[in-house]
């Protein structure tokens, strides 16, 4: 089946993982619980749409990733484990991929660009196992947390290293960011201009 939209859902509940990991109080705790609401409700949206697939980034890196999954109970786990249940195959989650900093939770080196291809090669092997096909009319649409930093190094990935689909969509709406304001919206397209990407940002 032909894929219209690939959605990549990066750092859900990341302020969460970053209270349970290192023990440090992060962001506002009503503001994280709000936005897992906002991203449960996407997830419905993309549930009724049979063409769009989800990609979920998890704020788990790779070395926690397998013991976060068995434990279950954390909010970005809850909220991954719900996702497949309600896409099926259509959804995929990964730990932290390489190419994102995590660096609140478990900091590590820039990774490379072999490890930056691997990791494309392994979405792409995925969803061709299960019958999911890119075409040059998939739309990308990345959106979760952080929306200045690992949002964006998402898209940037996308473009890099999955360049036989649209131009990324960062969907701001449905990041961490409660007021769009004029001044946000520049900010972030000056972030992507200064690194050179062709990403679109979508404020409504």
């Amino acid at each position: 089946m032909a894929l219209s939209r690939i959605h990549f859902l990066v750092h859900p509940a990341y302020s969460m993982a970053v209270r349970e990991h290192t023990g440090i109080p992060y962001g506002s705790l009503e503001q994280a619980e709000a936005q897992l609401e906002k991203y449960e409700g996407k997830i419905r949206e993309i549930s009724r749409r049979a063409d769009e697939a989800l990609v979920i980034f998890t704020a788990s890196s790779a070395k926690r990733f397998m013991e976060d999954a068995k434990i279950g109970g954390q909010p970005w786990m809850k909220l991954a484990k719900e996702a497949k249940k309600r896409l099926g195959g259509r959804c995929i989650v990964f730990s932290s991929p390489a190419f994102l900093p995590n660096s609140d939770i478990e900091p590590h080196p820039q990774s490379s660009r072999q490890e930056d291809t691997a990791q494309a090669i392994r979405l792409k092997e995925i969803l061709k196992q299960r019958n999911l096909n890119l075409t040059e009319e998939t739309e990308p649409h990345v959106w979760g947390e952080k929306a200045k930093t690992c949002v964006i190094q998402t898209a940037r990935w996308i473009e890099k290293n999955i360049p036989e689909i649209k131009t990324p969509v960062i969907d701001l709406p449905n990041t961490e960011i409660s007021v769009i304001d004029p001044d946000t919206v520049k900010n972030m397209r000056e972030t992507v201009k200064i690194q050179h990407l062709k990403t679109k940002i979508k404020t409504r």
